[in-house]
C-alpha cells in the first residue's frame, strides 16, 4: 500500500471496518468498495429508522446491511472520490488544492 496518512494514495485511506452484531453475523471477509459515507445509512437501516424525504436526499452512501448479512451480495459498482484538503501553512490554497485526490472503483480499489 503506497502512501501514509494524509494521503489520498491507499496507505492513507484505507481503513478496514469492524463490525458485530451476536446472532446474526458470521465471520466473514468482504472484498466490496465501500467507504465512511456508507456507515450512517447502514446504521439507520439496521436500527429501523424511518429517513424523511429531505434526509434521504442528503445521503450519499449505501446501507451496507446487505453485505454484512451475505458477503458476497450483489454490490453495484460505484466510484468514490477522495480529496486531503491539507496544505502547508500559510500556503495559498489555489495551489494546492488538487494535489492530494484519488479516485476508486472496483477495477482500480
Amino acid at each position: 500500500m503506497r502512501g501514509s496518512k494524509c494521503t489520498a494514495w491507499l496507505g492513507g485511506i484505507r481503513a478496514s471496518s469492524f463490525w458485530r452484531w451476536p446472532g446474526t453475523l458470521k465471520p466473514a471477509a468482504v472484498e466490496a468498495l465501500a467507504a465512511h459515507i456508507d456507515f450512517f445509512p447502514t446504521i439507520a437501516e439496521i436500527a429501523g429508522a424511518e429517513l424523511p424525504a429531505e434526509v434521504k436526499r442528503q445521503i450519499e452512501g449505501r446501507s451496507l446491511k446487505p453485505l454484512l448479512e451475505k458477503p458476497d451480495a450483489p454490490w453495484q459498482d460505484r466510484i468514490l472520490f477522495t480529496h486531503v484538503g491539507r496544505w502547508p501553512k500559510f500556503a495559498d490554497p489555489g495551489e494546492s488544492k488538487f494535489k492530494m485526490a484519488s479516485v476508486r472503483n472496483k477495477r482500480w480499489p
